[in-house]
């Protein structure tokens, strides 16, 4: 996502190369002012990018800025690898005068004249897309008043490319889309496309981003391939609540405290009752009665035969059913292969539980903690934070996030912000136009897909 420059310079009249005052190779864009000497009618406008793999534009084409009439502006777009990432360089140029001597009479000139107007016009006036070559489709939320936006849309399972168009409200306006061609491969399950616009004046620019994800509903987290997964660490923030803490460290720390911090819910204190829970293997080769038509349907296959997850006594799965804090630990730790006839941490509220060995195990490794020192709420519903919290930890990325930022950034609980923007930045977990709803649950059919594209692209 790097898209910084290099260098940025200037050369005023064919004369030396000189590098914009105030130009940093750590700026990620900017604005700044350069004075030109008296005489100065042109300025070649030079720039390197930081990134081999990002791309540059620059306005005017060619770099030449025209200032014999005493000013003249600049621009450098640099889009990062990513496709998403873009930063602007604007510079304003000003041609000093030189005063005349008091004995001079001034020099007779014909009236000033106004030059034309320049449209500062960088708005759409469509933005479309279009599923495997199918129907043209304005893509939702999108509005001819928007100055720039980001939009998400989910795609029908089997759609593998998406084609982004796009129309500028301001004729005299230029258009960049990308992907070049405004073709997105999501055959991974995700997507994004970005569409930005450059007004007539080439100084105003809005930014338009797509993200595209062909798994199923809004809700559902996205799995892409990672390129170096690293296993589980074997220590980490053992902060309170669900799975969350305060940071994702690879460090060692001391044991959670008993007594639940400001920003934690204390778990019930009674014993969970009853007891329909996924069952302890899968049935021999049968699958469950209720997946047949599901969205969700191969990844549950996939995820059953890899003994990853399991469905009910019942001989259901129930896809579209909560998941809870127990059923996502079973499954994590199957995942990860882990030895549970050991035994493990014990919970007040897992003792003689189903899942007792399996949240035990994750526990000694230090990806899961309970809501307090002493409660785990294996059967709670898991919320969204929890569940990056947990696939962080468990898988450990070593990424760094990007700047963006999710609409409801202020309600993502401070022990989970760095993985939820670190699930996203791997593709793991996606959000949509309300944000990433950190408090919301996540379904059975949910976790499947993600754990079992997680099992595909080799994690």
């Amino acid at each position: 996502n790097n898209a910084k420059l290099a260098s940025l310079t200037y050369q005023p009249n064919g004369g030396s190369v000189t590098q914009v005052p105030g130009f940093s190779t750590t700026n990620d864009g900017g604005t700044y002012e350069v004075s030109l000497a008296a005489g100065t009618t042109s300025v070649t406008m030079g720039a390197t990018k930081s990134d081999a793999n990002a791309s540059v534009t620059v306005l005017p084409v060619g770099g030449i800025v025209d200032v014999t009439s005493g000013s003249g502006t600049a621009t450098v777009s640099v889009t990062a690898q990513d496709g998403v990432t873009t930063r602007m360089f604007t510079v304003n140029f000003m041609v000093t005068t030189t005063e005349q001597p008091a004995t001079t009479p001034p020099a007779t000139t014909p009236p000033a004249t106004t030059p034309p107007t320049t449209s500062n016009n960088a708005r759409l006036a469509s933005l479309t897309y279009q599923p495997n070559g199918r129907d043209v489709t304005t893509v939702p939320g999108f509005l001819a008043t928007d100055d720039g936006k980001t939009y998400h849309i989910d795609l029908p399972s089997g759609v593998t490319s998406v084609t982004v168009g796009a129309t500028t409200a301001d004729t005299g306006a230029s258009l960049t889309v990308s992907p070049v061609g405004g073709i997105v491969d999501v055959t991974s399950g995700v997507g994004s496309a970005t569409v930005t616009v450059t007004a007539p004046n080439g100084i105003t620019a809005n930014i338009y981003a797509i993200s595209f994800s062909a798994e199923g509903p809004t809700s559902t987290p996205v799995v892409t391939p990672t390129p170096t997964p690293t296993p589980a660490p074997t220590s980490s923030n053992n902060n309170n609540n669900s799975g969350g803490g305060p940071s994702i460290k690879k460090t060692p720390t001391p044991a959670p405290s008993a007594t639940p911090g400001p920003d934690e819910t204390p778990a019930s204190t009674e014993e969970p009752v009853g007891t329909d829970q996924p069952t302890a293997a899968p049935d021999s080769g049968e699958l469950p009665s209720d997946i047949s038509g599901s969205w969700s349907e191969e990844y549950v296959k996939d995820v059953i035969e890899k003994g990853i997850m399991t469905g009910y006594g019942d001989n259901t799965f129930r896809p579209d059913g909560e998941l809870t804090r127990a059923e996502f630990a079973t499954a994590v730790a199957r995942y990860l292969k882990l030895d549970v006839s050991a035994g493990g941490k014990a919970f007040s509220d897992t003792k003689g539980h189903w899942s007792e060995d399996y949240v035990g195990a994750l526990a000694d490794k230090g990806i899961i903690t309970g809501n307090d020192a002493d409660s785990f709420g294996p059967d709670e519903a898991i919320t969204r934070e929890q569940i990056a919290v947990i696939l962080v930890r468990a898988f450990a990325p070593d990424v760094v996030v990007d700047d963006f930022v999710f609409a409801d950034d202020s309600s993502i609980s401070d022990w989970a912000k760095e993985a939820v923007y670190i699930a996203r930045a791997m593709g793991w977990m996606t959000g949509d136009e309300a944000g990433f709803r950190p408090g919301d649950t996540a379904t059975r059919g949910e976790i499947a897909a993600v754990l079992s594209r997680l099992s595909s692209a080799g994690v």
